[in-house]
């Protein structure tokens, strides 16, 4: 029958009820929702689905259950999303849904605890049941994030492929990318130096919290690469026209290899 232009089925054959995919109105938030439902005594599953699209986050956030709303209340999205969910579990005492979150940012600015992202363009998805071995606990609890190209300080970032873990005590693996002119690191080091010419590559693998007050459990793998850059420290007048700086990272060692920085009158080289 339907009701409200919502058709539902009851199939007597299966025992489940059937709601569906249809847009209605939640809160204010339009979205497509649809459910099965079985009765069956051996196996009282059920299912439901969420979607919406160009929808703020703060609204799609709210549609979540109280618990998980929490963990995201200070992270803020300033454009429109697209995002669909599943809560799948037993109809039966105890149990805890398992939550599937497909989200994905056209573009906008992201705001965390952890940093300020423009331009972001974000694909990712959040599992309550990350190890599915094991509990669905804030400890299980995770985003893989697929895709994400922003900028941050005005430098261009990529974290392809990197996961967030445990909304407890969070940590990430995160495999980090950028390409970019060097002067943009004034943004970053702030007045004490003057950047012209030259590039800045990185890949890094970063493994550890988010947390930068916990320092247990990093490692950061990779290097920095600046070449041909042309560099003043400004508090001592110190002009190096050429600037070649390697920095690689191993665990939670720093080495410095190979780096020149050649002034009008010498090259100075230093390693470490």
């Amino acid at each position: 029958f339907r009701t409200n232009d919502i058709h539902i089925v009851f199939d007597n054959e299966k025992n489940g009820l059937i709601i569906d995919e249809h847009a209605i109105k939640l809160d204010d938030t339009k979205v497509i929702f649809g459910a099965h439902f079985s009765f069956d005594p051996n196996n009282k599953a059920y299912k439901v689905l969420i979607k919406a699209e160009n929808e703020k986050f703060a609204a799609l956030r709210s549609l979540l259950n109280t618990h998980i709303e929490s963990k995201l209340k200070d992270i803020e999205v300033d454009q429109p999303m697209h995002a669909s969910a599943t809560f799948s579990g037993f109809l039966q005492y105890p149990d805890t849904p398992t939550v599937h979150v497909h989200f994905e940012v056209p573009k906008a600015n992201i705001s965390t605890p952890f940093a300020d992202l423009t331009d972001a363009v974000l694909i990712g998805t959040f599992n309550n049941q990350y190890d599915n071995t094991i509990a669905k606990t804030d400890e299980n609890s995770g985003i893989i994030i697929e895709k994400l190209h922003a900028k941050w300080e005005q430098i261009p970032v990529v974290l392809d492929s990197s996961i967030i873990l445990n909304f407890k005590n969070p940590s990430i693996i995160a495999n980090i990318k950028s390409d970019f002119k060097v002067e943009m690191l004034e943004h970053v080091v702030g007045s004490a130096f003057d950047f012209g010419n030259g590039t800045a590559q990185v890949r890094l693998k970063y493994r550890g919290p988010i947390n930068a007050d916990n320092p247990e459990g990093r490692r950061a793998d990779g290097y920095i690469k600046i070449q041909n850059a042309a560099m003043t420290y400004i508090p001592r007048n110190l002009k190096f026209d050429r600037t070649n700086i390697n920095i690689l990272f191993e665990d939670q060692d720093l080495y410095l290899r190979d780096a020149t920085l050649h002034t009008k009158a010498s090259a100075i080289k230093l390693t470490g």
